[in-house]
């Protein structure tokens, strides 16, 4: 394969140690000396068609007054090239007001690396919404409540004039990117026909309402619970959070807001009801919680266009997550649940 990426070189602790060194200014200007480096592997794929890793470094360094002082660092490298895309978009979202000294934050851009097409940043430091479900579910109204807000904050940055903010790219492709339904052949026939029959619906149904789908934000386009990062003191509360992050630009886009406020709710009702054991009633709580929150943000009130997106934006994402248990047959409750919601969503949006 032709210009085939060297990105074994980004396990190569010798060589990593060297461009850090040679990047100290871009990475942390109080760097005099580097001690050790771990690398931990998140993923890592090789063949002839493509190249993708994910990896993180714990940097130990000594600074200006011989503190020893350490940094997580994070490499996302794709043959593709769509990673420095995603950088010059981290370096935009970092200056509009979510740099690390704001409470609502974004990942610290450092550089990108054109021989590896790798974006190198600095980790948001905390645990992201699914992890304070499991570990500390009582904490998960204070984290929705932020989530609503910095998501509100986010649709606020104005649309770049350097960069191409594509719009979100309906297709059935973007509905099975990896192809499942394919691969897991006659597999879940009924809800296969359920999803090709739907499809279309929803395809007319886009096309047709640009009231809906033109009043456009700059949009996250992955909105989710693993992508929102709460930075606070998990051991000594009641300590107040001390940072709220968004993280993972891949899929920014020009897009209504029911976009992203549609998959997240969907993603909170799911959740909640799958792994909280949550009752219709508390899950709506929740929902309301988050919704109300980026509402009152962002000088909104829900008006019918918008909960038509965000009707719309959930049963894309259901489909998404249904299509994605394709995978795991086994897990059978999650179906009913993921059926149950969806047929709601789909009688309340009607198509």
């Amino acid at each position: 394969m032709k210009n085939k990426l060297e990105i074994k070189k980004l396990l190569d602790e010798k060589y990593m140690i060297g461009l850090f060194w040679k990047e100290r200014e871009s990475i942390d200007n109080r760097i005099k000396k580097i001690t050790s480096l771990v690398i931990r592997k998140i993923k890592f794929f090789e063949s002839e068609k493509f190249q993708h890793a994910v990896i993180n470094y714990q940097l130990n360094f000594y600074d200006q007054v011989n503190w020893p002082q350490y940094l997580s660092i994070y490499v996302s490298a794709h043959s593709d090239g769509t990673r420095q895309t995603s950088f010059k978009f981290m370096k935009y979202i970092h200056h509009q007001g979510f740099g690390l000294k704001e409470f609502y934050s974004s990942t610290k851009p450092l550089f990108y690396l054109d021989e590896i097409k790798g974006s190198f940043h600095q980790e948001l430091i905390g645990h992201n919404i699914t992890y304070i479900i499991q570990e500390k579910p009582e904490l998960l109204p204070e984290a929705l409540l932020h989530a609503g807000k910095c998501l509100a904050k986010f649709h606020q940055i104005p649309k770049p004039t350097h960069l191409v903010l594509k719009p979100y790219p309906f297709s059935s492709k973007q509905l099975d990117p990896s192809n499942i339904s394919q691969r897991t052949g006659s597999s879940f026939l009924p809800t296969k026909i359920m999803i090709n029959e739907l499809y279309p619906k929803m395809e007319k149904f886009f096309l047709e309402n640009h009231k809906i789908f033109n009043r456009r934000v700059f949009s996250h386009g992955d909105f989710h619970l693993e992508n929102i990062i709460i930075g606070t003191n998990f051991i000594q509360r009641p300590l107040p959070f001390r940072k709220v992050g968004i993280i993972d630009y891949t899929d920014v886009c020009w897009a209504d807001r029911g976009l992203d406020l549609g998959s997240f709710i969907q993603k909170i009702n799911f959740t909640a009801t799958y792994k909280l054991g949550y009752s219709p009633s508390q899950t709506k709580e929740l929902e309301d919680l988050f919704l109300e929150n980026y509402l009152h943000a962002a000088g909104l009130k829900l008006d019918h266009h918008l909960q038509t997106g965000i009707y719309f934006w959930y049963i894309w994402n259901n489909l998404r997550v249904i299509i994605n248990y394709f995978l795991y047959p086994e897990k059978k409750a999650a179906f009913v649940i993921l059926e149950k919601s969806l047929q709601q969503a789909v009688n309340k949006l009607a198509i």
